[in-house]
Formats: C-alpha cells, sequence, structure tokens
C-alpha cells in the first residue's frame, strides 16, 4: 500500500519503538509501530528537533509523505495526549 500513498500528504500515528530514537540528521531518525511491542516498524526521517517527552513507548502523530524507498518522511510530529 506504501506504493499507492507514495508522495501524498497523510497523517499516521504508532507507538515510538524501544531503543529506536535516532541523532538528527541520521536517515531514520525514529520507527513508530502499531503496536507498543514494536512489531513491523515504520522508518520515519525527520530533520527538526523532538521534545524530551519524546520517548519510547510514546504514542505520537506524525504528518508527512512515504517515500518510493518506504521511509516516512515526517514534516510535522506531536505527542499524542492521554484523554
Amino acid at each position: 500500500r506504501a506504493g499507492e500513498l507514495a508522495g501524498t500528504t497523510v497523517k499516521v500515528s504508532g507507538f515510538v519503538v524501544a531503543e529506536s530514537i535516532g541523532e538528527p540528521g541520521s536517515a531514520v531518525r525514529v520507527q513508530i509501530s502499531d503496536n507498543a511491542d514494536g512489531a513491523n516498524p515504520l522508518d520515519i526521517a525527520f530533520g527538526g528537533g523532538l521534545s524530551n517527552e519524546f520517548v519510547d513507548g510514546a504514542k505520537v502523530v506524525l504528518t508527512g509523505s512515504i517515500e518510493p524507498d518506504g521511509i516516512f518522511q515526517a514534516t510535522e510530529v506531536a505527542l499524542e495526549k492521554a484523554q
């Protein structure tokens, strides 16, 4: 399905995969998954800064687009607050 959405702006949400947060400028900045267990992660590229609350297991909402290589290029990153 990623190929169908390549270049289209979408929002995705998921949990930050444990030990996947990389340094600024990394090709893959972080990975997210549908489940807190980290199964089937999605690679995320993001050039901006991340807050101190952006930690393993945090629920996040990202805006951006899927690139042809399958990496999600995020333009906005937000933490999903508990209701």
